[in-house]
């Protein structure tokens, strides 16, 4: 689990409460703090990787204490944090099954001369939560569509259901597909150009869960 930018451990760990579904459920949880309060989740220029040498450092020192399933290995949390998931699954190929940025972005260097090739291969699996009215809810979307692209996804098709709409599309490189939930709101009287919804998105790898 990743912080935010200034987030602590504890307040990541109060937040999620995920101590108690962890012991319920029997996995380790680790939470990773940040160095001076941030992460470095450039995917550009050298020496940028500070932060991905330490959270492997992190899982290698736990997996020499604890019984660690290296298949079933994720990172996943909130802003900043959730930009460096994205980072890490860049950056750590065959490391984690899956990652879960909350409103947070993939944002490769937009110098190279196609940015989605920056998506790892294999890609691990993706669920992300963007939130609706974030200012940086269309800088995200476009993250998740460059993610998409660079995984050999296809466009997505859309159903709906009650408040939920539901995206789906098949992959290449053996990717099972991605999937986008946007949950809408109850309709209330605002400008058309302010009205936003949450949107979940999930790309999934074969034999990962």
């Amino acid at each position: 689990m990743l912080a935010w930018t200034a987030g602590t451990v504890e307040a990541v760990r109060t937040m999620t409460r995920f101590d108690a579904v962890a012991d319920d459920a029997g996995f380790l949880v680790v939470y990773v703090d940040s160095h001076d309060g941030t992460y470095d989740t450039r995917l550009c220029c050298k020496d940028t990787d500070r932060d991905v040498t330490f959270v492997q450092s992190v899982l290698a020192a736990v997996g020499e204490r604890w019984p660690v399933d290296p298949k079933r290995v994720y990172a996943a949390w909130l802003s900043i944090g959730a930009a460096m998931t994205y980072k890490l699954a860049v950056r750590s190929p065959g490391t984690f099954a899956a990652v879960a940025p909350v409103s947070g972005g993939f944002f490769p260097d937009p110098a190279v001369p196609d940015p989605a090739a920056a998506v790892s291969s294999p890609p691990p699996s993706v669920i992300t939560f963007l939130g609706g009215t974030d200012s940086s809810y269309q800088d995200f979307t476009d993250g998740v569509d460059l993610w998409r692209r660079g995984a050999g996804c296809g466009e997505p098709s859309q159903t709906s259901v009650d408040r939920t709409s539901s995206n789906s599309t098949r992959c290449r490189s053996g990717l099972s597909g991605i999937r986008a939930r946007e949950r809408r709101r109850p309709a209330r009287r605002r400008p058309a150009a302010a009205t936003r919804r949450r949107r979940r998105t999930v790309s999934r790898s074969p034999g990962r869960s």
